[in-house]
């Protein structure tokens, strides 16, 4: 994946292989080769080093839409990026809940109607808007006929699983940005805090909830497997 010593799922045989055997799968493997956000960088960050000045200014790309009508299908505002919008878009596409996918910076987006102060991703269906990406992926499994069934218990682990995606990139990102000269140094404490705990809580063999397929928490270590923007790029 990569060859930084920083990668954290060179010394963790558990969570790459759940990675490994969600990747596999048909479905999946259709969704990464279709997908324009698992690779998705838009504002150019190097994968290695600091981002450099003109990057981390770098303004809105992408396409900005109007709030969707009650007729119209769910709708996902967020970067075209593998981060805190990315679970919610493999849950959607391979769950079998067509959503309306936006991928926008969103200078364009009035985020505070959802909630946000000024942070993506924000959702809406009808005149049900969120904010929180928690609250838009459990919104989205229980809309997804492949997960409706899921017991409180299994969505709970997938909501899980999403939150410690959240304070991985929470933790480790704001180093990388602020060009921080011991990032290397503070950004491995941060991976060394949470892959771990990772690593302890999921399965020898099969997927995080006991059942024949995926769910939300195997994206999530998907996410942190293959996604360039942020975690591949932090690895680095």
């Amino acid at each position: 994946m990569c060859s930084s010593d920083l990668d954290p799922f060179a010394k963790r045989p558990k969570l790459k292989g759940v990675a490994e055997r969600t990747l596999a799968l048909p479905y999946v493997t259709k969704y990464m080769s279709e997908s324009e956000t698992m690779e998705g960088n838009p504002l150019g960050f190097p994968t290695s080093g600091a981002p450099t000045d003109a990057s981390a200014a770098a303004g809105s790309s992408g396409r900005e839409e109007e709030q969707a009508s009650s007729t119209e299908k769910p709708t996902l505002y967020y970067m075209p990026i593998a981060a805190r919008g990315e679970v919610t878009r493999m849950i959607a596409k391979t769950g079998g809940l067509e959503i309306e996918d936006v991928k926008t910076m969103g200078a364009d987006v009035d985020k505070p109607s959802f909630g946000s102060p000024g942070s993506l991703p924000v959702f809406q269906h009808g005149n049900l808007k969120l904010s929180q990406s928690h609250a838009i992926v459990s919104y989205v499994l229980g809309m997804s006929p492949k997960f409706k069934s899921l017991t409180p218990g299994q969505k709970a682990k997938d909501l899980q699983f999403n939150a410690i995606m959240d304070d991985i990139m929470s933790g480790g990102v704001p180093f990388f940005f602020g060009k921080d000269p011991e990032m290397k140094q503070k950004i491995g404490e941060v991976l060394d805090k949470w892959f771990p705990v990772l690593e302890k809580i999921v399965p020898a063999d099969g997927f995080v909830n006991g059942l024949k397929d995926p769910t939300g928490a195997d994206y999530v270590i998907v996410v942190l497997y293959k996604g360039l923007t942020p975690f591949r790029v932090l690895y680095n």
